[in-house]
């Protein structure tokens, strides 16, 4: 397929989410340690400091205010071994607010009746949460069926999420759930049986790249870009936008009622991905923010580069709902092919599309034990 070339899409991260080598002091934490839980060890840390937990089990609600390292000395809050050092039970496992510079890894969350973790503001949004890398965390299991997520984002700017897990999310909630966050990057990650979406971006959320993720059943939609945000929850306040300005790249969809759903956005670049088996739709096109005369509708967003395999639970291809601006969107350099019905003419898209491949089987391959790489011989090569 051809190469496509990315315009007007500003995304960021200069490699400056790099954090330096572990610190001044390392303070444990765990049974026999100085400190038996990590809220006790943050309150007492320095730019510099390793928290470091052992195995255990630990229930919170464990709240962290203020842990703040330096550009020049992270504080860094690691498990020693991420299956046995466990935040179990709780309505949360840990809440942290006002942060920065802080790297969090190698630790499992399970089975919260709240969010599964929190990282916010403290709502004073001329001075966000920042400068934060979540790696090797492993979220599963919630004991909620609401409107409960695995990973809470409110007012986090400039951040890493990556190599992690979400497993088993609450039925209402999402695998990550992102409240007027910015110049994030979400990749090398894992999304299972999730339940209204994995990952969510919407007050006023912008310049994010969700990249090279994987997700298995992720939800009634798996990323929903943009939603639905009361006003006073907006960052930046008054934006007239539920998201923009996101890149999504080189993800694998399998399952989910639809992988894709622009709702409220702008500039919203997917490109590069794998859809496997959508259950209903492929994509939608919806406007929850219903106030047109101040929100932009949803529109001038890109569907390119994809390939695409249906089969026969689709009951349309593309979900378009009022108030949005589907003659704006770009189609192009799409492969679509499904493999249940060897007359299928393709999609019905909003626009016509330049330089799509229609019914050409992909040949797909095992790559990395997941059935949806691509050898030279496919046509989408």
């Amino acid at each position: 397929m051809k190469k496509f070339i990315f315009l007007g899409l500003f995304i960021f991260l200069n490699s400056l989410l790099i954090p330096v080598a572990f610190g001044q002091r390392v303070l444990e934490v765990g049974p026999g340690k100085a400190y038996s839980n990590p809220g006790l060890a943050a309150r007492v840390a320095i730019p510099g400091d390793t928290i470091l937990i052992y195995p255990a089990n630990y229930s919170g609600p464990f709240f962290i205010e203020n842990l703040k390292g330096t550009p020049s000395k992270w504080i860094f809050m690691r498990g020693t071994d991420a299956a046995r050092v466990v935040f179990s039970g709780g309505s949360e496992s840990m809440h942290f607010t006002d942060l920065q510079y802080v790297h969090l890894s190698n630790f499992t969350v399970r089975g919260q009746s709240g969010n599964g973790m929190n990282l916010d503001d403290g709502g004073t949004f001329e001075s966000a949460a920042k400068k934060v890398v979540m790696e090797n965390i492993v979220f599963r299991d919630m004991a909620a069926t609401g409107n409960n997520d695995m990973l809470k984002l409110s007012g986090l700017d400039s951040f890493e999420i990556i190599n992690c897990q979400f497993e088993n999310g609450s039925t209402g909630g999402s695998g990550i759930d992102m409240v007027g966050c910015h110049y994030g990057n979400i990749r090398q990650c894992r999304f299972v049986q999730q339940g209204s979406n994995s990952i969510q971006a919407k007050g006023g959320s912008s310049n994010l790249h969700i990249e090279k993720n994987y997700f298995i059943n992720g939800g009634q939609r798996s990323l929903n870009l943009g939603g639905s945000t009361g006003l006073a929850f907006f960052r930046p306040p008054g934006a007239n936008y539920e998201a923009k300005d996101i890149l999504v790249s080189g993800n694998i969809f399998e399952g989910a009622v639809t992988p894709i759903a622009y709702v409220g956005c702008r500039n919203v670049q997917v490109v590069n991905n794998t859809i496997y088996h959508p259950e209903r739709w492929i994509m939608r096109i919806l406007q929850e923010s219903a106030d047109t005369s101040f929100f932009l509708s949803c529109g001038y967003n890109v569907f390119a580069n994809n390939l695409v395999v249906v089969n026969n639970s689709l009951s349309t291809d593309v979900n378009i709902g009022p108030n949005t601006l589907p003659g704006s969107f770009k189609f192009s350099n799409n492969l679509w092919y499904h493999d249940a019905n060897a007359s299928w003419r393709g999609p019905q898209l909003p626009v016509v599309e330049s330089n799509g491949l229609i019914q050409r089987n992909p040949l797909l391959v095992q790559d990395g034990g997941i059935n949806f790489g691509i050898g030279t011989s496919s046509p989408a090569f």
